[in-house]
């Protein structure tokens, strides 16, 4: 693989990252079913440009559409999915804790497609990989008392964004952190408007 090749596939890991934030971005402000539906329908209008000023007149031939197996078209609906569970990981976790799940639930899925759909050899090597990264995973995420407070001050900050008062056993109180850290993550408790 040429050197360009590694900085376009590492620049698309990083767009990646970028794209998800502002897709979390916009969940926050109109709802992840309604920032799913403005990102597709932006993503519609710049493939159309795209391809538009690829083809350079060249028509898709219907043959060709009509030739591809069934599955071939789940892509896209797959993608919507993608892009609203994405959006509902990034808002209740980190985004480095939820792009190493995604990174390993990738990881993972591939060498399985290798095996069995593409019916390629996988080596000691992959599997041994594929072990590190579930327990690269499971040793980020055991928290600490200062990941404990960060998590806590990031979901304060999205509560106070939000809400302004906080209900608990029936008694409405100011929003603090603790109160908001209860509301993010108990049900005992509940903020409002």
């Amino acid at each position: 693989m040429s050197i360009f090749m590694i900085a376009i596939s590492i620049l698309t890991g990083a767009s990646f990252i970028i794209i998800r934030t502002l897709n979390m971005k916009l969940s926050f402000e109109i709802g992840v079913y309604g920032s799913n539906l403005i990102n597709h329908i932006v993503g519609a209008l710049a493939s159309s440009i795209i391809v538009f000023l690829a083809m350079q007149g060249m028509a898709i031939e219907k043959a060709s559409l009509l030739n591809a197996p069934f599955y071939a078209y789940l892509g896209g609906l797959m993608g919507a999915l993608f892009i609203v569970l994405s959006n509902l990981t990034f808002s209740k976790t980190s985004v480095i804790t939820s792009t190493i799940l995604i990174l390993s639930g990738q990881f993972l899925s591939s060498v399985i497609v290798d095996m069995l759909i593409l019916q390629k050899d996988i080596g000691l090597k992959n599997i041994i990989g594929a072990i590190i990264i579930v327990l690269s995973v499971i040793l980020y995420n055991i928290d600490t008392e200062e990941s404990k407070e960060d998590n806590l001050a990031f979901k304060a900050q999205l509560c106070h964004r939000y809400r302004t008062r906080f209900l608990h056993n029936g008694e409405s109180f100011p929003l603090t952190a603790r109160s908001c850290w209860n509301c993010q993550s108990s049900v005992m408790g509940k903020c409002f408007k």
